[in-house]
């Protein structure tokens, strides 16, 4: 474990140990809190060393197995590090739509279902689902999302900054013709609630914005 860390590294969290301990505060700090800041410093590790692609490299099997307590207590320490030591640099948009290739589409149900191994992405996605006012449902298995189609492509499409969202809705107005007439202000509060009402396919939908919106198209690869 000592090699996993460099010299800088080690300086650094000692300090962060220090500041526990030495400013008047000696034996104040909870065993849960120093718990609480090793993980950070483990676990941040963990990451840095992370190699691209590698999705499980922090999986909760892995980490639980390495430091000998639960999963779940590893993915309740997830959690509460992200609340008191925020990460800086995080940006779970981004890494929400870099997994959407390793989605799946259920056929029976018209769902597509996508593993969120990292619970705090998880919980990015959901609260962003329901300010949205779209519909998720709960899974035994936590780290499972499951969303209708159109839902999970308006989802898709809200978060890639690059795509108009102007043009989209013109797009899919234009295109498809049960959309012609309706509002865009109410398209562009949620479009996927729309076309749910209105019976339009994913594949219709699909078709009408994979030219603007490029990041849908390997949904379109699940389900065509």
């Amino acid at each position: 474990m000592n090699n996993e860390f460099s010299e800088e590294e080690k300086i650094k969290y000692f300090d962060e140990i220090c500041e526990k301990y030495y400013r008047k505060n000696f034996s104040l700090t909870s065993k849960s809190e120093m718990d609480l800041l090793m993980f950070k410093f483990f676990y941040q590790n963990k990451l840095k060393r992370k190699k691209s692609g590698d999705f499980n490299a922090d999986s909760d099997y892995l980490l639980s197995k390495e430091l000998g307590i639960t999963q779940s207590r590893v993915r309740n320490l997830k959690i509460k590090k992200e609340l008191v030591y925020p990460e800086q640099n995080y940006d779970w948009k981004e890494q929400f739509l870099n997994l959407i290739s390793f989605a799946q589409y259920d056929e029976q149900t018209k769902k597509i279902i996508m593993n969120i191994p990292d619970p705090n992405l998880q919980i990015e996605i959901e609260n962003h689902i329901e300010q949205r006012g779209l519909f998720i449902e709960k899974q035994l298995n936590s780290k499972l999302l499951q969303v209708r189609v159109e839902y999970f492509i308006e989802l898709v499409i809200s978060l890639d900054e690059n795509i108009s969202q102007d043009d989209l809705i013109e797009n899919m107005k234009a295109q498809i013709s049960e959309l012609s007439s309706v509002d865009k202000k109410i398209m562009k509060k949620g479009f996927g609630k729309v076309v749910k009402e209105k019976g339009i396919s994913s594949i219709e939908l699909l078709s009408a914005i994979v030219t603007i919106a490029p990041a849908v198209q390997p949904i379109i690869a699940m389900i065509s």
